[in-house]
């Protein structure tokens, strides 16, 4: 009830994807469920959420919180909200290419 309540309908229904997602990352909260709440990302940035995006992509770059670490989807992810002139994502993305670069260098 709390989850669809947070979630909402319309133009807030990204921000609460996001806001339940968190939730299910924080076992204080609700508990681990990374599961659902990567589906509530994705179900976010479907919506258009740069912010989703971001939160996602920092998952998937870090291999954290029970997600598997995936450079490629992390840069996928923090293009979609750099391109969406959301400021962290693109300092983000800046990182990870550079990472990416220096590692390919290095090989």
């Amino acid at each position: 009830a709390w989850l669809n309540h947070a979630i909402g309908k319309g133009q807030g229904q990204a921000e609460g994807l996001v806001a339940a997602a968190k939730a299910l990352l924080t076992p204080e909260q609700l508990g681990t469920d990374v599961k659902r709440a990567e589906q509530y990302f994705l179900e976010a940035v479907h919506l258009g959420s740069s912010e989703a995006a971001y939160e996602l992509a920092k998952y998937y770059r870090s291999g954290t919180n029970g997600f598997t670490q995936d450079l490629n989807k992390a840069e996928e992810y923090f293009r979609f909200g750099a391109e969406r002139n959301y400021t962290d994502a693109m300092r983000k993305l800046g990182e990870l290419l550079i990472d990416k670069k220096q590692t390919a260098e290095g090989e």
